[in-house]
Formats: C-alpha cells, structure tokens, sequence
C-alpha cells in the first residue's frame, strides 16, 4: 500500500533531515515543499502534511486555515517546548518537536501508518496520470459522470478522468447507490425517494431521476437502511 506525504520546510538543514528520515521507507511517497500555495493547490492528493512551525512565507496558522478542509492528517513540526495553542483549533494529528528528533518522528510516523491503514478502508482513492485523489465516503454527497470524467461532489467538486465502471469497482461503501448509469449517490444525503415520480432529493435540495432499470435495486436498498415502506 502505497502512501503520500507532503513536507513543508523552508530550512534546508530540516528538509535534508526529513529526507534522510523517510528515505527508509518505500511505500511512502513524499514530496518536498518551500511554496506554501503549491502545497494548498495539491492538498486533494496529499495523506498526510509536515508543516513547519517556524516557516516565514506564509504563517503557518494561515496554511492551517487554508487546508483545514482536507481530510489529510495535519502534523506540527516545532522548535518549541510548548505546544502551539492556536492550532489545537484545526485538528492536528501530532506534534513532532525538533529537539527530539528522531525519536518523535519515528513515533508519528507509526501513528500516522496505523491510522492511515485504518482510514483507507473508510475512502475513496482514485489515482490518474495527473492527480491522486483521496476522500472519506462520508465527505461523498453524489457522483455523476461528464463525457470521459465523473465528477465527485464532496465539500467541493472534483474532476477526475476515469469510467464510471473504474468507479463502480472502488467504492466499496454499502451506503452508495446507483439510481442511474452515470449517478451514484450517498444515502448519508438522501433526504427523500419518490418511486412515483422517479426521484430522489439530497439534502442540498438537488433531485435527481431513478431510472426504471435500477427502480428495484433503490427500494431495497434504502428499506434495508431506513426500514420504511416504499
């Protein structure tokens, strides 16, 4: 299984460090960042982020406020002995002190392995030529496809180039279901089936039409979850 981290140093001395630390390990993808707002533009295809406490282009409160959407585990690399208040507020993952490294890197790294392991068994990863996408199943409202790409609508879109049937056959989510060739959506969101007019409505009001082919498969599956009558 292979996993993608990103690094945010401006030092040098540090970037050449946690280079050294992560040449160890083969399934772990890292890239290398000085520029905070390249970082932000390829966070959707990042696992998990080392961030600088200390970086001086872009502070890095304003970083973890630009990404605090993402679903990637947030990690605090600091040359303090105290711990940074301020951003408690955007769910870091752990907090490695440059003082005691190695020693807490190596301790991270096995936490952030341990979850990941865990999470990805929770997500949809979709990998391209051009971009990695990773996302929880629960973040997935609906997916619909556009000529040669589906759109993914989580808590923003995402357009990816791949086949519906590539789709079908990751996402292994019991709560997703195919009301029509080309549009899955999460029963999480559904907020209203009507198999006389052959809709369902999510609950940011979008309806979308059933499909007779799959009219059946819809009922089952939203009774098995809700136990209602259709």
């Amino acid at each position: 299984m292979m996993y993608y981290f990103a690094c945010l140093v401006e030092d040098e001395k540090y970037m050449s460090m946690m280079k050294k630390y992560f040449c160890k390990y083969k399934n772990i993808h890292v890239t290398y960042y000085q520029d905070s707002y390249l970082l932000i533009e390829q966070i959707d295809s990042i696992e998990a982020v080392f961030i600088d406490c200390q970086m001086t282009k872009m502070s890095y409160l304003s970083l973890l406020k630009a990404i605090e959407h993402s679903s990637c585990l947030k990690i605090i690399m600091t040359s303090d002995q105290c711990i940074p208040i301020e951003s408690l507020a955007y769910h870091i993952f752990y907090y490695v002190r440059k003082y005691r490294m190695p020693d807490d890197f190596y301790i991270c790294l096995k936490k952030i392995i341990e979850q990941l392991s865990f999470h990805q068994r929770q997500k949809l990863v979709l990998v391209s030529k051009k971009q990695m996408i990773s996302l929880f199943y629960d973040d997935i409202s609906y997916i619909e496809t556009e000529k040669n790409y589906i759109i993914i609508h989580a808590y923003k879109k995402y357009k990816v180039r791949t086949t519906f049937k590539k789709i079908l056959s990751l996402l292994q989510h019991d709560h997703f279901m195919t009301i029509s060739y080309g549009m899955i959506v999460n029963i999480k969101y559904v907020t209203l089936i009507d198999l006389k007019r052959m809709i369902v409505m999510l609950d940011n009001h979008c309806i979308f039409t059933i499909s007779q082919r799959y009219k059946k498969r819809v009922k089952e599956k939203y009774q098995y979850f809700f136990h209602v009558s259709l």
